[in-house]
């Protein structure tokens, strides 16, 4: 169970109660619960608690998409800041090539 919980969808920190085996063979389930908005799940196995608590298909779309345009932001930047500090010294179609190899 080393498997670190997702922040709660309204961003504050949840606390998970982990199944238990009673000797008479009964079972209690395992939970997670959103120490601010008390939403929860629960589950008979920890494991799969865990999973389904930490799926996020959407959001972790969203955050891939994130990085991609942080990545393509900086590469333009990059290229701006070239351009500034040598358009002096390059002519006018350098500095339109150099624009467009980032687009």
């Amino acid at each position: 169970m080393s498997e670190e919980l997702k922040l709660c969808p309204c961003g504050h920190k949840v606390e998970m109660k982990y199944a238990v085996v009673y000797p008479n063979g009964e079972r209690s389930p395992a939970s997670i619960r959103c120490k601010n908005c008390n939403f929860f799940i629960s589950d008979y196995e920890d494991d799969v608690l865990i999973q389904r608590w930490n799926n996020r298909p959407l959001e972790d779309a969203l955050l891939a998409r994130a990085e991609k345009a942080e990545a393509e932001k900086n590469k333009m930047f990059l290229a701006l800041n070239e351009i500034s500090e040598l358009a002096q010294y390059r002519s006018a179609d350098w500095c339109r090539r150099k624009a467009k190899s980032v687009l």
